[in-house]
């Protein structure tokens, strides 16, 4: 006896392979592009946080008329001073910390 044609349920292996190609050409061009969005903000960052530190530096340099040094930061990472204008202190934390990317580069006080 002959039995009756049954219809196939669910994608054949072309049919997910075409479905797989077509979702990952996106992909392919999103993530490049995301990763040079986070590049760009983490170097838009650093110079932000470096124009902070350098006013800072500008201030204690125009109350003290010099640089500040290592013995200036102490072992807390502080300037001795408060700056009065913008209401916090000078270096915190142990010294300056720049991260960029994966690297990061840290100036600890003495």
């Amino acid at each position: 006896m002959n039995t009756p044609f049954q219809a196939q349920k669910g994608f054949t292996l072309i049919g997910l392979m075409i479905v797989i190609a077509i979702l990952g050409i996106p992909v392919v061009v999103a993530v490049p592009t995301y990763q040079n969005h986070i590049g760009r903000a983490q170097a838009s960052e650093a110079l932000y946080l470096a124009d902070d530190l350098k006013t800072e530096i500008g201030i204690f340099s125009a109350v003290n008329n010099r640089l500040p040094n290592a013995e200036d930061v102490g072992k807390q990472g502080t300037i001795g001073i408060t700056a009065q204008r913008i209401g916090g202190t000078y270096i915190q934390n142990g010294g300056v910390i720049n991260s960029l990317n994966d690297h990061m580069t840290k100036i600890n006080a003495v």
